[in-house]
């Protein structure tokens, strides 16, 4: 669906220079009534099977979405970087937190993650770069990566962190 605005009639939306904006309410584009309380843009297609909201841009352009504090300014982003098709994650104290590349391939605190899940960073003392935290077991299981499906069958081996007897085995 389209929402169409005609700048020589008149309505609801108020025309300043080339600009238009509605702050009376919700705008709602194939919906009658806005889904929660807090919804400003309600996006439905009754018709399906997708609802898209689209940000476009030329690819040498960066598209983007930010979350922002009224109060103290740009707190997160998630864009497609200029000449790029990759996916990342910006905040205001971290800078590129995550990068997701077009090959698939995953980057925490790196923009150019060379294996699936590429963790890059300093360690900080008593925390390290990868967490695994649970209330009995922490534990990490290596497969067959070219199995279906995950299972005793083809499990290659894994790492158990006890948290009641604090040992690890390693098998």
């Amino acid at each position: 669906q389209t929402l169409v605005y005609n700048l020589g009639g008149s309505g609801q939306w108020t025309t300043s220079g080339s600009n238009i904006y509605y702050n009376g309410g919700n705008v709602l584009i194939g919906a009658t009534t806005p889904s929660q309380t807090y919804d400003k843009l309600t996006l439905y297609n009754a018709a399906g099977p997708h609802t898209y909201l689209r940000i476009g841009a030329p690819l040498a352009n960066q598209s983007a979405i930010a979350f922002n504090d009224d109060t103290n300014g740009q707190d997160a982003v998630i864009y497609r970087p200029g000449s790029t098709r990759d996916l990342a994650f910006y905040t205001t104290t971290g800078g590129i937190v995550m990068n997701i590349a077009q090959a698939g391939n995953v980057g925490i605190g790196t923009t150019n993650p060379q294996t699936k899940l590429t963790l890059a960073g300093a360690n900080v003392s008593y925390a390290g770069q990868l967490q695994l935290a649970s209330n009995d077991y922490a534990q990490m299981t290596f497969y067959n990566s070219s199995a279906l499906a995950p299972g005793a069958s083809n499990r290659l081996g894994h790492m158990i962190y006890s948290i009641a007897t604090q040992s690890l085995s390693i098998a």
